[in-house]
């Protein structure tokens, strides 16, 4: 190096921040402490190597909450996606997510490994959100499994039709007869899943997602028995589920839960509609699981139900 380039150098690293001098270990470990995922994303957009270290901090988190951060469906879906080694998910109070943003959700690599989701309180929550998120319906395998097997024949009828020089019309009307019976297949066999999924009785009907889940906090959104059912077909290893003021959950979607979780041992059924007789029901399939009454975040201490 020229003696008279030392001094440049020099300078362009003394202006250079000692922030950047960081490994980038260091430096994925410093922004994993901001307060707000606000300012996480802020500090992505500083540079290319800052935005790889706001990733490498977000895969390392084995718990995400953002409660009272006020983050929509995209952003939360995008973080969620990023923390690959997820365990415990916390989206309530404050946040603005919908049905949308747990769809999004749904497909992060994470989804399997989750052992705890909180929703607490969101208004925006209904069963399409929350069924997504827990399990995936049979019923998409095979659309998307006879959509392929079409696409495939059809090209091949192509292709046949090329090399033999077959006329047009008799290609058309061959891919069409093709069309036709992918259609109504697919017309009966969605019809049988929809019929059938309502009764929830075959346990074939759901692919697990969230397979590890152990406590669930539902409390204030407006889901349904449709949620228990799925709930109960996808999630065998579920220890507590919180259900406050979900007014529109019966006893038929309560006893569904009680029945296929044999590890649950503790529901929180304050301000629901169903009566003291249903309880009586539940703690006689299961006479050890704890029936709670108190509006709570998971893992607090409640009074049991007299």
């Amino acid at each position: 190096m020229d003696g008279e380039d030392e001094p440049m150098v020099a300078a362009a690293m003394a202006e250079e921040p000692h922030v950047e001098r960081l490994p980038a270990d260091l430096l994925a470990h410093t922004l994993s402490l901001l307060p707000t995922f606000h300012d996480l994303a802020m500090a992505g957009g500083v540079s290319r190597r800052w935005r790889r270290a706001v990733g490498r901090s977000l895969a390392t988190r084995r718990r995400l909450s953002f409660a009272g951060q006020r983050t929509g469906d995209d952003s939360t879906a995008r973080l969620v996606r990023a923390a690959v080694n997820l365990r415990d998910l916390d989206i309530c109070w404050g946040c603005h997510i919908t049905d949308k943003g747990l769809l999004d959700i749904s497909s992060a690599a994470c989804v399997g490994n989750l052992t705890s989701v909180s929703l607490w309180g969101l208004a925006g929550i209904t069963d399409e959100g929350v069924v997504h998120l827990v399990c995936l319906s049979l019923l998409l395998i095979f659309l998307f499994s006879s959509s392929l097997i079409f696409s495939i024949i059809s090209n091949f009828a192509c292709d046949v039709s090329t090399c033999q020089n077959v006329k047009r019309p008799m290609v058309c009307s061959s891919i069409l007869s093709v069309a036709d019976c992918h259609h109504s297949v697919e017309k009966g066999f969605g019809h049988w899943i929809a019929k059938s999924h309502r009764r929830m009785s075959s346990p074939l009907l759901l692919v697990s997602r969230a397979r590890s889940l152990q406590h669930l906090n539902i409390g204030g959104t407006f889901i349904t028995d449709e949620t228990l059912y799925a709930v109960a077909n996808s999630c065998a290893n579920l220890k507590s589920i919180i259900l406050w003021s979900c007014r529109h959950v019966t006893e038929a979607g309560l006893l569904a839960l009680v029945n296929k979780c044999p590890e649950l041992e503790c529901i929180n059924v304050g301000g629901m509609r169903v009566s003291q007789e249903s309880f009586a029901g539940l703690l006689s399939i299961s006479p050890a699981l704890r029936i709670r009454s108190i509006p709570q975040i998971l893992n607090a201490d409640i009074v049991q139900v007299a």
